[in-house]
């Protein structure tokens, strides 16, 4: 009788061992997960914002030639 309580116990032990490194292994694989969407947002966000300086080049590139094309148009 006295073993199988200590059998019980042991079993409910290694039964929420278990269970720990399973939420362990969870967790670090959520933290792996967030580690690479932040570095995935940082990369996009970078060519965003190369994106976004070419369109301000072309915007006012296509603004000073308008302004040409308007003087030219003048004479």
């Amino acid at each position: 009788m006295k073993l199988d309580l200590i059998k019980h116990q042991i079993e409910f032990q290694i039964g929420s061992s278990i269970q720990q490194v399973s939420k362990d292994k969870s967790m670090l694989a959520m933290t792996e997960k967030i580690e690479r969407m932040e570095l995935d947002f940082e990369s996009r966000d970078k060519q965003f914002m190369e994106l976004q300086g070419l369109h301000n080049s072309q915007l006012q590139l296509t603004s000073e030639l308008s302004d040409k094309l308007e003087k030219t148009e003048v004479y």
